[in-house]
């Protein structure tokens, strides 16, 4: 083991902090049976104090030598590290000058009558990589007037109010102040045997364990203090509280002369205190109480407050939307439109009567009949009553005029007595060897439709055709991102005549359904330009009409089903396929056409808008006839599911026959309805008015498919010229059918006559009147944002009004 040295150890923290310390401060390696301290190392006030340390060979002949007092000395303070103690006292009261156990090792031990005391304890620490235990003594000199101070110290104790015992580890009262021994005396009990749970008020088991808390607390664990309160009842019956502290102190007259743990114990009577405490915790609970019960009154005045500020915003809402709606009507009435037309449904009727007699009118009877009958005579109630004599006698159309309306909108025409009406009309106006040779021209033109419709030539890779995105081109697409003036014909120049793929695939990838929906880019373009390949060169319902439909569609999507949070993204991608499939392989004729003519199509779906079957069957088949085009093949069954009967009822419902149902519906949910942008939400105060997130999916879907009907014929809100091109092909493909219907020897339907060309330019102002401006009017009321869509439909009625009156 390495020699400690003073040069040795003075590079360890340890010894380098001590080194710091003011008191004169030493280190030794005991030697068991040697008078010699062995003194190794001191520090800077040590030096200064006690003079340099004597060499070892100075030592050990000065222990040789050394009278008997420094011998006991050294052996006591030998003694005192031997206990392992931590701290122990070497003074002039035990036996030996701690001033003669320095004599043997400094040089310069100072004469003085003051008294001295040396703290020893032991030292670990670690050198070399071995472990050393030395003794560590502090030289510490106390005042002449110590025994005064202590005189005094001990006069202020035994005086004091405070009742203060000292106990000794194992229990045992060391001392007692004044207050403290009298109190032991009225109890009867004997000072120099009292113990410290006999100080304790409580008895029996208990008091023993509070006494043993207090022991462990202060001897065991170190505790700075230990505290605890107890009650007893007195002897006139009155209970009382007790304060017990209990401090770690010393026993600084122990045998040999050292320092020997003890336990102060103060007591104070705290019964005024605790009494206090007592009221204080009756008059919490009282305000705590009282608290709860204006908390109470409280949340019932802010809930009222909150009903009162929700119907507040709800007629703020409501006065809002009448604004709204007078404005529109007070625009589209300065035009005089000429329209009397009762256009309410049978169940708008009905509705309107039973919010009257919730109000407390009462209905007359000839109401209440004339309702009854309509109901009982009507086979649909979502359409309005006698639509047919209205448009001829009442609309104040002219009868071809109020025919072709009649024809567009009059329904389904599946009941029997209908489909018996028109079987007898055909016999009159066909043989049955001209049904059979129309038939039989029907089946030819729709295997030949499906054998050119394939744009790869039968190729199953189906090659891709690209369209290179120039400046042009890309221009475009940035317009038809935000434009309610886009012109779909020059997308279709600029783009090879590839507008509705071009659009299509632009829109899809950007808005990122590709990524949320699993749909491989390939896929996507081949269905595309499979869709697009299918749309005929017909004058009006061509590819071009298709990538029109699908820009206006995306316009209302974007400023206000998808701000709005009415559309998710499954029906996001819905709307965007319905768009661009609606019109898929339209042969340029009508249902009604189809049905008189006995096509396939019509035969195949039992004459119920066998146009618009075949638009959603035909395009689902492109995808499941075509693997390189099945855009539904990564997606999910649900989503799967959700997108197939979102676009079956999407793309149905753009048949007009159903126009005045699905108007009524939409008309219905939108009275009793308010959507509206987060923003404007908090602007009215309250969100408990109807928001986005309440509603149905049957009413998304209702939204949708009038957001689609709109955009069908989204046209009328182009510039006028634009209009006024697509009118004109219209008008175009309404004569072809003309011309259609005479070489099957079938009367010419309404607008269709090319020898009455002007037919179609009177049945515009008839058109925005009965069906656009109540159909964009309406969306706008529910959809705000998508009155540029209004204003544009508004400004081209006033061209076609202003005409019809010269």
């Amino acid at each position: 083991m390495t020699e400690l040295t003073e040069e040795g150890v003075s590079k360890l923290e340890v010894f380098k902090i001590l080194d710091l310390v003011a008191a004169p401060t030493f280190a030794w390696r005991p030697t068991p049976g040697s008078a010699s301290a062995g003194v190794f190392w001191c520090n800077a006030s040590a030096r200064k104090r006690l003079g340099r340390i004597w060499t070892a060979e100075e030592q050990q002949k000065i222990a040789d030598e050394c009278p008997e007092p420094v011998r006991q000395a050294t052996e006591t303070a030998l003694a005192i590290f031997h206990e392992s103690v931590v701290v122990k006292r070497l003074s002039s009261t035990c036996s030996g000058d701690p001033r003669q156990l320095l004599f043997n090792t400094f040089s310069a031990i100072p004469e003085s009558e003051v008294a001295c005391d040396l703290h020893v304890g032991p030292l670990c620490f670690e050198m070399d990589a071995q472990e050393y235990v030395v003794a560590l003594a502090q030289w510490r000199e106390t005042s002449a007037s110590a025994p005064q101070a202590n005189a005094r110290a001990a006069c202020m104790l035994d005086f004091s109010p405070i009742h203060s015992y000292l106990f000794a580890a194992d229990g045992k009262l060391l001392h007692a102040n004044n207050k403290a021994a009298g109190m032991i005396k009225m109890a009867g009990k004997n000072e120099e045997n009292f113990q410290l749970h006999e100080l304790l008020l409580e008895d029996g088991q208990e008091q023993q364990e509070v006494a043993r808390e207090a022991r462990a607390a202060i001897f065991d664990r170190s505790e700075r203090a230990f505290r605890c309160t107890l009650h007893s009842l007195g002897k006139d019956g009155k209970a009382s509280w007790i304060l017990y502290e209990c401090w770690l102190n010393y026993d600084t007259v122990a045998a040999g002369g050292r320092f020997a743990s003890a336990m102060l114990v103060n007591t104070f009577d705290v019964t005024d205190q605790k009494e206090l405490e007592r009221q204080l915790a009756s008059a919490r609970l009282q305000l705590l109480k009282q608290n709860e019960e204006l908390e109470a009154s409280n949340g019932q005045l802010k809930a009222n407050e909150q009903i009162i500020l929700n119907e507040k915003a709800r007629l703020i809402q409501q006065q809002q939307k009448l604004q709204h709606r007078l404005k529109l009507a007070l625009k589209i009435h300065q035009v005089q439109p000429r329209t009397y037309m009762d256009t309410m449904t049978i169940a708008d009727k009905i509705v309107s009567a039973l919010d009257a007699i919730s109000e407390g009118e009462t209905l007359q009877l000839e109401e209440v009949l004339q309702l009854r009958n309509a109901v009982l005579e009507a086979d649909d109630l979502r359409r309005p009553v006698n639509l047919q004599h209205q448009l001829l006698h009442k609309a104040g159309l002219s009868t071809d005029v109020g025919l072709a309306m009649t024809e567009m909108l009059q329904g389904d025409s599946n009941s029997g007595a209908q489909r018996l009406a028109r079987s007898r009309s055909l016999a009159k106006s066909t043989s049955s060897k001209d049904f059979s040779e129309s038939l039989s021209r029907s089946q030819c033109r729709h295997r030949s439709s499906a054998e050119t419709c394939d744009p790869t030539g039968g190729n199953a890779a189906g090659d891709q055709v690209a369209v290179v995105l120039i400046p042009e081109v890309e221009r475009l697409l940035m317009e038809a991102n935000g434009s309610f003036s886009f012109d779909a014909f020059k997308l279709a120049e600029a783009s090879g005549n590839r507008p509705l793929s071009t659009l299509g695939f632009f829109f899809i990838k950007g808005s990122g359904l590709m990524t949320a929906f699993n749909i491989c880019e390939n896929q996507l373009v081949n269905f595309l330009q499979q869709i697009e390949a299918g749309y005929p060169d017909n004058p009006y319902h061509n590819r071009v009409h298709a990538t029109c439909v699908l820009q206006v569609m995306h316009l209302l999507m974007q400023n206000g089903l998808i701000k709005l949070g009415v559309l998710q993204d499954v029906m996001v991608l819905a709307c965007y396929l319905a768009a661009i499939c609606h019109d898929f392989e339209h042969p340029g004729v009508n249902n009604d056409f189809l049905i008189k003519t006995g096509n396939r199509k019509a035969l195949m779906y039992n004459d119920i808008s066998p146009l618009e079957n075949h638009h959603v069957s035909a395009s689902f088949m492109v995808a499941a006839d075509r693997p390189q085009a099945n855009i539904f093949q990564g997606m999910s069954e649900e989503d799967r599911g959700t997108i197939r009967a979102s676009m079956i009822d999407l793309i149905l419902g753009t048949d007009m026959k159903k126009h005045f149902g699905l108007l009524s519906r939409f008309q219905a949910y939108s009275a009793q309805t308010s959507l509206q942008s987060p923003e404007l939400r908090d602007r009215c105060l309250s969100q408990a008015p109807a928001s986005s997130s309440t509603i149905s999916a049957e009413h998304k879907l209702l939204i949708a498919q009038v957001a689609l009907k709109c955009a069908d014929i989204g046209h009328l809100s182009c510039p006028l010229a634009l209009h006024q091109r697509w009118t004109d092909q219209l008008r175009e493909e309404f004569f072809l059918q003309g011309d259609q219907e005479q070489q099957h020897r079938l009367k010419v339907s309404p607008l269709m006559d090319r020898s009455e060309a002007s037919g179609m330019i009177k049945s515009q102002v008839g058109f925005f009147e009965i069906v656009a401006l109540p159909l964009f009017t309406g969306y706008t009321q529910l959809i705000p944002d998508s009155k540029p869509l209004l204003d544009g439909v508004m400004s081209n009625y006033q061209h076609w009004h202003a005409g019809a009156k010269e």
